[in-house]
Parts: C-alpha cells; sequence; structure tokens
C-alpha cells in the first residue's frame, strides 16, 4: 500500500506540473499576442524582467510611417555659397523662396549649372525687371562667392543673364592695368563708378567688385573702354551675354588699348 500511494503521490505531482507548465506557456502566448496588439513587443518564454533587458525588434510593415520617413533623414544638398547669397538677397526683397531653392537643389543634384544659374537669374530678372544697373549690384554682391576665379565667375554671370533678360556685362580684371575709361559710342562724358556699391540710387555704369571690375550693358548697345596697362600680371577682358562669353587677354606693360564693345553678338 505504501508503495502504491508514493507510485500515485509521484504521478500526481507529474501531472500537476504538466499541467502548470502549460497553463505558464498559454498565459505567455496570450499576454504576448495582448502586447503585439497593443504594439508591443513580443518575447515569448521568458519573464516581464527579462524580456525589460532585451533589445526590441520593431515589427511593422513596410507601408508603416517609419519605413516612409527614412527619405526626410537624407541630408539635402547643400546649397554652393554664391546660392545661398543670392537667395538671402531675394528674401530681402520680399521673394519667397522655398520653391525657388527647391529646384535649384534639384538642378545642381543633376548637375545642371546652366540651369540652376538660369532659375535664379529668371527670379532676378521678374522682381527688378531686368534691370541694368542691378546686374551690376548682383555682380558686386554675389560673385565673389565664386572665390576669385574670374573664368568661373563669367560663365555663372552668362548662365544667370540667360534668365535675368537681355543684358550683357563687360568684366576684366584690375591686375595689369593702371587705370581706365568708359563712355558711348560717341565718345562724350565719361561714364562714372558707382561709389556705394551697396546702393542703387548713385547713378553710374561702373562696378568695382572684390577681383574684378563689371560694366552692364543693353542688348545692342554699343560703348568703349579705354584700358592703360602697367607692368606686371595679365590683364583679361570678358565680353558675357546671356549663355555665352568671349575673353580675351593681354600680357601686362606699358600699353593703352581702345576696345569696342558690341552688345549685340558675342564676337
Amino acid at each position: 500500500m505504501t508503495g502504491m500511494r508514493d507510485k500515485k503521490s509521484r504521478r500526481g505531482t507529474i501531472i500537476f506540473t504538466a499541467v502548470f507548465v502549460a497553463a505558464l506557456f498559454c498565459s505567455s502566448v496570450e499576454t504576448s499576442a495582448t502586447d503585439i496588439e497593443n504594439g508591443g513587443q513580443a518575447y515569448i518564454g521568458i519573464s516581464k524582467d527579462e524580456a525589460s533587458q532585451c533589445v526590441p525588434c520593431d515589427i511593422t510593415s513596410p507601408d508603416s510611417d517609419a519605413v516612409k520617413s527614412l527619405s526626410s533623414d537624407v541630408p539635402r544638398k547643400e546649397l554652393p555659397p554664391i546660392y545661398k547669397r543670392s537667395l538671402k538677397m531675394l528674401e530681402q526683397e520680399g521673394y519667397k523662396t522655398d520653391d525657388l531653392e527647391s529646384s535649384i537643389i534639384g538642378f545642381l543634384s543633376e548637375n545642371r549649372d546652366r540651369d540652376a544659374a538660369k532659375a535664379l537669374g529668371e527670379a532676378f530678372g521678374h522682381i527688378k525687371k531686368s534691370s541694368r544697373e542691378y546686374v551690376g549690384y548682383f555682380c558686386v554682391e554675389a560673385l565673389h562667392y565664386l572665390g576669385r576665379d574670374l573664368d568661373a565667375q563669367a560663365r555663372f554671370l552668362s548662365f544667370f543673364l540667360s534668365g535675368y533678360g537681355k543684358r550683357g556685362v563687360l568684366m576684366f580684371t584690375q591686375e595689369g592695368i593702371a587705370s581706365f575709361n568708359a563712355s558711348g559710342r560717341r565718345r562724350g562724358v565719361m561714364w562714372k563708378s558707382v561709389r556705394d556699391q551697396g546702393s542703387l540710387k548713385e547713378e553710374g555704369r561702373i562696378f568695382k567688385g572684390r577681383y574684378a571690375i563689371f560694366i552692364p550693358f543693353s542688348a545692342g548697345e554699343i560703348f568703349k573702354v579705354d584700358l592703360y596697362g602697367k607692368p606686371g600680371g595679365t590683364v583679361k577682358v570678358w565680353k558675357i551675354l546671356p549663355g555665352g562669353v568671349n575673353e580675351k587677354s593681354w600680357p601686362g606693360g606699358q600699353w593703352e588699348r581702345e576696345i569696342t564693345v558690341r552688345g549685340d553678338k558675342l564676337y
């Protein structure tokens, strides 16, 4: 009898243990399922204390907001300094630049520099009605953000003018030049330099930038420039029209040159 009770006791213990484990497992699964439905994490077969030490693995669908927002974390293409400065100039005129900035970023990301500068020129041409004087102001205020590379300044300006309007710019170096004069086709009164480069109120046709001299002109206009050289350096002159640049250069020295600028053709 004693042996029989021992066997029954052991059998009862085994059955009780099996039932307890099954109940525990079911409770764990039910809890985990509830957690998932409530947006929580599933940890099957471990305690909640142990689960709190685990690193969760998000259970999300491909269409979830978490996946869709990945593209917003990608940094936007950094705008070159000249575009930052130009957009700021537009904002100071009350122009909303959000759409323009997005367009420029798109063009630059596709290496479409011409289209980016043209879009910028169109915006300035619209608010300034393709003002000749404003082109000179823009040259002084913005082009130096391209650095000392005057070829790069001339190229950018030609793209800019293709959107701005029917204007052109004569640009020449300060290096190798002792002095210069500019006047209309028939010679007469010499053109004045704009002393206050930050103001458009003062009359004048000649704008002095950090690295070059700028003379904006209208399409078809003809005028003359006298250059007086000095020893040292190289004198470079660029005639810049919408979409094109014509460059000439001479070594520094004691010389005089009269240049006739025709605004109706590049060469």
